[in-house]
């Protein structure tokens, strides 16, 4: 018998197909794929931030490299971004500007030492996110 996969409340179902006639308000799923697809993305996701305090402690406590070791947290805001670029989705902005911003604050505390009037520019992240944050799928 030949299963259908649908989405009902924002929750992915499968059916057989005879069993359609009794659900009411259902948005069909076209592609199963994408499904997966979209699934794993969620999960890998998901996974980076636990990912990144694993990798800091065991790099922090084995080799003695606190200080450079906090730098793969930049990986939690670069995961997500990284697999929408193949997913062909748009970028999103709110993502893109806080790493920009992150990524700015370091180069000018590094190489300028304006650490105290530098944090300022993190002020523009949640602005940024009001103007453009909404729904980014």
């Amino acid at each position: 018998m030949k299963k259908v996969i649908y989405k009902e409340n924002d929750i992915i179902k499968e059916v057989d197909f005879n069993s359609l006639d009794e659900i009411e308000n259902i948005e069909f799923i076209e592609d199963e794929k994408e499904v997966d697809e979209s699934s794993v993305k969620d999960k890998i996701i998901s996974v980076t931030p636990i990912l990144c305090i694993i990798v800091y402690l065991i790099i922090g406590f084995y080799k003695n490299l606190w200080h450079p070791g906090w730098l793969i947290f930049l990986l939690i805001p670069l995961v997500p971004m990284f697999l929408n670029i193949f997913s062909r989705k748009k970028i999103n902005i709110v993502g893109a500007l806080t790493l920009l911003i992150c990524v700015t604050y370091l180069f000018c505390g590094f190489v300028y030492n304006l650490w105290h009037p530098g944090w300022i520019m993190f002020l523009l992240i949640p602005v940024v996110s009001i103007l453009f944050g909404g729904k980014n799928d």
